[in-house]
């Protein structure tokens, strides 16, 4: 394919000037307010530190869809496991979680009733939105689109995680002020051992004892 044969001197012609090597979802159109939607409900999952209630909206860019202040984005995982990996990303490639690292985090449950755009939508494709929305770095592109769709009237997002495979998994950002929230948290959140347990992703335990053995003595 791509081959033109020219009086004989057959070479291989370009189809056009993109190159699979580079990203193909662009900037932003104009007109998101018909983008498609989907309403969401029942129980959702955020994992988030220890000293962070459950609802914090994020606009100091560390995150892929946040927005700028005074606005921010609090990020959601339709189940444990997608909530604590894409909390802990890249690091869950080095093995087994340290206690210590699981001890910071807690993931608490959240029971949501919100209309979102919706990333996932086949009808998304004519917007020019395709999977690369979630796994693309930096972070300049996914937060330029994420304005655009809170300018257009969208209170939020729905997308696929860039760390969780299952086909059921995804995420889902809302917009809001910057900052905490003003909802309910959950009373009993998962501890961060039993929410990693729970996704299937070891934790690498502290003994809490130790015993000393001595060496054996010297022969005479």
């Amino acid at each position: 394919m791509g081959q033109v044969d020219r009086g004989g001197d057959r070479r291989c012609q370009p189809v056009d000037d993109v190159s699979r090597q580079q990203v193909a979802i662009g900037e932003p159109p104009g007109g998101l307010g018909d983008f498609p939607s989907i309403a969401l409900s029942g129980l959702w999952f955020r994992a988030h530190s220890v000293s962070r209630g459950v609802w914090w909206f994020s606009s100091d860019g560390s995150g892929r869809f946040d927005l700028a202040e005074p606005q921010g984005t609090c990020y959601l995982g339709s189940s444990v496991g997608v909530a604590v990996r894409e909390r802990l990303g890249r690091r869950l490639a080095s093995g087994p979680v340290p206690a210590a690292v699981a001890d910071q985090m807690v993931v608490s449950r959240v029971r949501l009733r919100a209309r979102v755009a919706d990333l996932t939508a086949r009808a998304a494709e004519r917007f020019g939105i395709t999977r690369e929305i979630g796994t693309i770095t930096p972070y300049d592109l996914p937060q330029r689109w994420a304005t655009a769709l809170h300018s257009a009237g969208h209170r939020g997002l729905r997308y696929w995680p860039r760390f969780a495979l299952a086909p059921d998994d995804l995420s889902v950002a809302l917009f809001a002020a910057a900052g905490p929230g003003t909802r309910r948290g959950d009373p009993g959140p998962f501890t961060g051992r039993d929410a990693l347990r729970a996704a299937g992703i070891p934790v690498l335990g502290v003994p809490r004892s130790l015993t000393v053995i001595p060496p054996p003595s010297a022969p005479r």
